[in-house]
């Protein structure tokens, strides 16, 4: 399984200057933004990763729904409309 680096938030002082996404439930809004992003993305491996890691869950209705967004956007970049029009 792939890992974020430990030390993600140390690649940038734009992370603790000011303390950005700190306060209240702005981390946890943030996490799930992320989490949104790469599974709109299609990228399973580093959905479930992100998952373990920032300890969020992509519900199961919408990671069923990224899922099939993914199929269909990727049925469409081959030219294959079918699975759109379903």
């Amino acid at each position: 399984m792939q890992h974020f680096p430990p030390n993600l938030a140390a690649i940038s002082d734009a992370y603790t200057q000011p303390a950005l996404f700190s306060e209240g439930e702005a981390p946890a809004a943030l996490d799930r933004a992320v989490l949104d992003s790469i599974a709109r993305q299609g990228l399973w491996d580093a959905m479930d990763a992100f998952e373990v890691e920032a300890g969020v869950r992509v519900e199961d209705a919408r990671r069923s729904a990224s899922r099939s967004l993914h199929d269909i956007t990727s049925a469409i970049q081959r030219g294959d409309v079918g699975p759109a029009l379903q």
